[in-house]
Formats: structure tokens, sequence, C-alpha cells
């Protein structure tokens, strides 16, 4: 397996680390063993060696994203965005009992009557389904065939490879959503760039990723399942991300931390892999571990965040 060497911190150039440790795909066991890093200069977690195919860790109808969304999920999380895109126009008690979940559906954007979204790694299209049922023109973007033909037959506009400058004209969309999709990328720069140029001024994109910096990192290590190696190039701290957006032009709105993958990362910790049917996945030890999660994520140590940033106005210093 051939492999690039890197040499300095995708998101903060720093080149110094302050630990490595050598990490290895637990979720399908392929083969390989990889160095990441901590960057001593933003925190971030990077692979310091890279897969120069990384096509083959990410096994067509195997990895997570091509699964398309249960119905009753669907519905759900419809609800929770309907409430939060109208609430405020009449649905009076229902919106302020449900608005603290709006967070736990990630990755959707401020609504814009008539707006056009573009979801960078869309899978198989649960965010642009819920935008398009708000009234959204949706777009996406995968480098899944499956997952592409799959956006296409519910009626989004899918794309089929990488973020490309070249596939919408400038400042085309409204929104752009990176929902757990720019840990996977060489180029995290690049690809703000790229989101940035195709936003309009004004316009929002809304990133989730791992939280490089979270309480789920710091007990289980290299075990802590959002490692994920190699698929993850880089894990990013709230610190660097938002260094770097801030760089990339935008203004960060807001940082809301979310999320949990602790029965995922016992699972790794004891049995070394990903182990379906798994003590830890059962209700009274998941259940328990969700209610600590919502804990940790007002103590800003989630194992994911999400940053809502606005690409500044053309005027604006």
């Amino acid at each position: 397996m051939e492999k690039t060497a890197v040499e300095r911190c995708p998101l903060c150039g720093e080149k110094s680390a302050s630990g490595t440790f050598r990490a290895c795909d637990r979720l399908h066991g392929l083969p390989g063993a990889f160095t990441a890093a901590k960057c001593s200069g933003c925190s971030s977690l990077y692979l310091k060696d890279v897969p120069r195919d990384p096509g083959a860790y990410y096994p067509e109808g195997k990895y997570y994203s091509t699964y398309d969304s249960n119905t009753h999920e669907l519905r759900t999380k419809k609800k929770i965005i309907g409430l939060y895109y109208s609430g405020r126009s009449g649905r009076g008690l229902s919106y302020y009992l449900l608005y603290p979940l709006k967070d736990r559906v990630q990755g959707i954007p401020d609504f814009v009557p008539g707006g056009r979204a573009l979801d960078v790694g869309c899978g198989s299209g649960l965010i642009l389904d819920l935008l398009k049922s708000a009234g959204w023109e949706t777009h996406g973007i995968d480098t899944s065939a499956s997952a592409i033909e799959l956006v296409r037959k519910k009626g989004h506009n899918g794309v089929c490879g990488e973020f490309r400058d070249e596939l919408f004209r400038p400042g085309y969309f409204d929104a752009v959503i990176m929902s757990h999709s720019i840990e996977h990328v060489k180029d995290p720069p690049g690809y703000l760039g790229l989101a940035f140029g195709k936003l309009k001024p004004g316009g929002q994109l809304v990133l989730v990723a791992p939280n490089a910096c979270s309480l789920g990192f710091r007990l289980f290590g290299k075990a802590w399942t959002h490692v994920d190696a190699p698929r993850h190039v880089c894990v990013p701290s709230v610190r660097g991300m938002t260094a770097m957006l801030r760089k990339a032009g935008f203004s960060v709105e807001s940082v809301v931390y979310t999320g949990c993958g602790w029965s995922q990362s016992l699972d790794y910790l004891v049995n070394g892999s990903h182990t379906p049917g798994s003590f830890f996945y059962r209700p009274f030890i998941k259940t328990p571990l969700e209610a600590l999660a919502q804990a940790l994520n007002v103590l800003k140590l989630g194992d994911f965040f999400q940053i809502k940033a606005r690409k500044r106005e053309t005027n604006a210093p």
C-alpha cells in the first residue's frame, strides 16, 4: 500500500506535534497501520502518512454514509426541522419544547425562502431530504456512485466525485453544508475556499466534525471511534477550525457541541474492532452514555461540534 507523507498539520500548517500514536482501521478491519499526530499548534489530530488510494477504505454498500435513512428517523427529524423553521410563526409551546433538539439534527442551515443548498459529502442524502421537505433547492456531492444514484432518485441534483471549482458557478448557493466531510479531505483550507466561492455574500456555511479535544479522545485515545484511520485524514479542534474559517473569509456565528460515540469506542477498546451486537450497544448501556453526552456537550467536551459561519459581505471589514 502506497502512502503520502504529511509534514504539517493540514489545518494550521504547524510542523511540530505534541504526541503520536499508531492507528488502524477498526471499523472494517482493512489492512494497514498509520501514524497519527496531535498538532502542538492547534491541538487537531492528523495522519502523518495518508493512503494514495483512499477509496480502498470506503467499501461500497458497507460504509455508513451510503445507507439510506429509515422512514421513522426521517419522519421524526422532519418534524423537528419543521418546528425549527416555522415555530416562531404560531407553533408556540411545541416549538420551545423541541427547540433544544434542533442541534441533534446536525448540518441544518438557517432558513432562506427559495434558498439553494449544497451538501458536500452528502452520502445517501438525509440532510438533502430534510432541506427539500422544507422548500430548499437541493444539490449534493459525494465520491460514492451508489450514494449519488440514490440521491438522484430522491429528486436532488447529485454530482459524483470530489468538490471542484468548475462544478457550480460562483455565488450560486445560500448555504453550503459540510457535515462529517472535512475530516476526510487532505486539503481542508482548499475545501473551505471552494465553499466560500460558491456562497453568495452573506451565505452560510454549516460544518460538523469530530472534536479532537473531546473527553472521548482523552479517555479512549487511539480506540476513540472518531480517529477512524485512515478515512479521517484530520480530526479538527474547534480552535484550529475557527481560525481556518476566519482565514478563509468567514465570520463565525456559533459553535455547538453535540454527539457521543462512546458505545463504539468501548467496543473498540475491549474488542479491538467493530463487533456487531456487542454488549456496549445494548440500550441499558447506550442510553446512559447518551445522557452523559448531553452533559459533556454543555462542558464543550462532546464528541462532535457544529460551527455556523457566514461569508462576509463584500463591503464588510
